[in-house]
């Protein structure tokens, strides 16, 4: 299973970055939901995939809103400070198996009902990435029938995405997910303009620029350390290429927010 960490989740949904507060009351809402601030103290979350909802632990606030909009780190602002700093668990369940969407749309609908949360969306022009095919796709680059097994016997969306150790090994994804990715890594928005159509496994790895993962071993981290830069990985492995470029990107910018109320 791909990490259920919200800064692992990978999602891509400028469209709908930014509702307005009558949009969201429209928005179906989880059956039962509970939020409580955690106190533990840990650094880390602790969260896990379950197919009706969402069981956040550990979750700092604004990692639960990025999620819930399908933002990149840069994209959200004017959020005040405790919603960095304060961790909470939250659990919500619908009454059935809600796809990625659906459990995102609920969430951003709970964020408005508990934190009073209203945000604004505009438009700015930043630097950006363009994911491109120079030539043919590469060895670790192979389209995928879903009815079959594929990379590792991973089913279609499943695998890990994780910046920290340098790896993405995912079964069955569309090229614009591997892009979404790519742009949480590289601090940018990734836009794909391969035009090739997936899904596709995906076995990418690299020499991260973020930190390593503290509870590798030695000998992991030295074999990580030998890995080539993203970009020159993303050449050589999956025969693609960034290319860097001006375009306007959508930012949020958060209106309101409040601390949750009470169960």
């Amino acid at each position: 299973m791909e990490p259920m960490a919200i800064r692992r989740i990978v999602v891509c949904g400028a469209a709908t970055l930014a509702m307005a507060a009558a949009t969201l009351a429209q928005e179906p809402a989880f059956n039962v939901a509970s939020i409580k601030p955690n106190t533990s103290g840990l650094p880390y979350s602790r969260s896990a995939d379950r197919p009706d909802g969402v069981a956040l632990v550990n979750e700092r606030l604004r990692d639960v809103i990025l999620f819930a909009y399908g933002l990149y780190e840069f994209q959200l602002t004017g959020d005040p400070g405790w919603v960095s700093r304060d961790r909470f668990d939250i659990t919500a369940r619908a009454d059935g198996a809600l796809s990625f969407d659906e459990k995102r749309a609920r969430l951003r609908r709970l964020l408005a009902d508990r934190f009073g949360l209203r945000v604004r969306s505009e438009t700015r022009e930043q630097a950006i990435y363009a994911l491109t095919v120079p030539g043919a796709p590469g060895a670790g680059l192979k389209k995928r029938d879903c009815s079959v097994p594929g990379i590792g016997d991973l089913a279609c969306d499943r695998g890990i995405a994780a910046p920290d150790g340098g790896v993405m090994r995912m079964g069955g994804i569309p090229m614009a997910r591997l892009a979404a990715f790519l742009g949480g890594v590289l601090g940018r928005v990734v836009r794909d303009e391969t035009g090739l159509t997936g899904p596709f496994d995906i076995d990418l790895q690299w020499r991260p620029d973020i930190g390593l993962n503290p509870d590798l071993t030695e000998a992991a981290k030295a074999r990580i350390e030998a890995r080539p830069a993203l970009p020159v990985a993303l050449r050589e492995q999956l025969g693609l290429e960034l290319q860097s470029r001006r375009a306007p990107v959508t930012v949020v910018v958060v209106e309101s927010i409040s601390p949750p109320t009470s169960d």
